[in-house]
């Protein structure tokens, strides 16, 4: 990232960042310490947009990856603690512990939504016409894909999560509804492909325990989502082969 901020985007240095930063995201003890950038850009030519939106010269973007890296490595290092662990959670949740799930979580969602989300739109672009309801359908889940950035994006600033984790739900209600019909299996009504049919369960299983819930069923929701979230890596890994 330090090369990066030269403008440096060697492609070995650009599947490292994407090795590394999975890494990063899977680790629950470290959500609530990750910069918020590392989140948010996917990819190093992403990062290097952001980067040059800091500041035109490079000592200061380093200066910056150095501050904002500063927590992290303190985490690593010993010299503090994560808030809460997950295998510890007992009673409703604290407005910490709310928005430590979300970063922990939400990114697992927000990325099996991009990989439902190019599965459909693929091809769309041929000129032909548009079915009304599969158009409908990627409105929803673009739509739910906006919320979860906004959700991430509130948990990082320390914002109240209340109403759009309602929304999120919601709008996970409409585009997922088909769980509980015997009828098909298909993401708001559009026929899904084998590792797909996976990311969306997965994204169900993530959603279900970013929202608020009582005890025991909460340790339970958070491992698997956490199971969830791993299915939903290794199937987009697969989708992109």
């Amino acid at each position: 990232m330090l090369l990066a901020c030269e403008g440096n985007k060697d492609l070995s240095n650009g599947r490292e960042y994407k090795t590394l930063r999975k890494a990063l995201l899977q680790r629950e003890d470290l959500a609530d310490v990750v910069p918020r950038y590392i989140r948010s850009q996917r990819d190093l030519n992403a990062f290097w947009a952001y980067i040059k939106a800091h500041s035109d010269k490079w000592e200061p973007r380093r200066q910056h990856i150095r501050d904002t890296f500063t927590p992290l490595i303190d985490r690593i290092e010993g010299r503090s603690k994560a808030p809460v662990r997950a295998s510890k959670w007992t009673g409703r949740r604290t407005k910490a512990e709310q928005a430590r799930v979300v970063l922990s979580l939400a990114p697992h969602a927000l990325d099996a939504v991009d990989a439902l989300l190019d599965e459909q739109t693929r091809g769309l672009d041929n000129g032909g016409p548009v079915d009304p309801e599969r158009k409908n359908a990627i409105e929803t889940l673009k739509g739910l894909r906006a919320e979860l950035d906004e959700l991430i994006r509130l948990a990082e600033n320390d914002l109240p999560l209340g109403e759009k984790l309602k929304r999120i739900q919601e709008i996970k209600a409409a585009a997922f509804g088909w769980m509980a019909s015997p009828i098909g299996f298909g993401v708001a009504n559009l026929p899904l492909s084998g590792a797909s049919l996976a990311i969306g369960v997965g994204v169900m299983h993530v959603i279900n325990a970013i929202s608020p819930g009582d005890g025991a069923a909460m340790g339970a929701g958070a491992m698997t989502a956490h199971a969830a979230a791993a299915a939903i890596s290794r199937n987009k890994s697969e989708q992109l082969k």
